[in-house]
C-alpha cells in the first residue's frame, strides 16, 4: 500500500524572508509623509517607502491622478489634490520632494548626447 503524503501547508514552508512576520519592523523604518501645501490646504504624500509598486507605476506613466489616490490616504486631501489640477513644473515639484525625502531617484538618468 502506498504511503500517505502529508498535505502541503504554504505557512509552513520556510522561507527566507516573512512579510507578514516583519511588517511592523519594516514599518518603524518607514519615514514621514511629505506635506505640500496646495491652495491653502495641506496634502500629506505617504512617504516614498510605502508607495505601492501601482504607484509607482503610475508616476512613471505621468498618471498623477492614480498616483496620488494611491499615495494621498485621506480622500478630501487626495480629492483638493487632483481638483488643483497641477501644471507640470508644480507636480515635478511636489514629486522631487517626495523624492528627496524618500531618498528615492526622482527621474530616470538621461542619456548622454550623442
Amino acid at each position: 500500500m502506498p504511503e500517505e503524503m502529508e498535505p502541503f501547508h504554504p505557512d509552513e514552508e520556510p522561507v527566507d524572508l516573512d512579510l507578514k512576520a516583519v511588517d511592523a519592523q519594516l514599518r518603524e523604518a518607514v519615514g514621514k509623509p511629505t506635506t505640500v501645501r496646495i491652495d491653502g490646504m495641506v496634502i500629506h504624500i505617504s512617504h516614498a517607502a510605502e508607495w505601492p509598486s501601482s504607484a509607482m507605476q503610475a508616476a512613471a506613466r505621468g498618471h498623477w491622478n492614480e498616483w496620488a489616490v494611491g499615495v494621498i490616504h485621506d480622500p478630501a486631501e487626495c480629492q483638493a489634490f487632483t481638483d488643483a489640477d497641477l501644471p507640470n513644473y508644480q507636480l515635478e515639484a511636489v514629486f522631487d520632494a517626495c523624492a528627496r525625502k524618500g531618498n528615492i531617484s526622482a527621474r530616470k538618468s538621461r542619456r548622454s548626447p550623442r
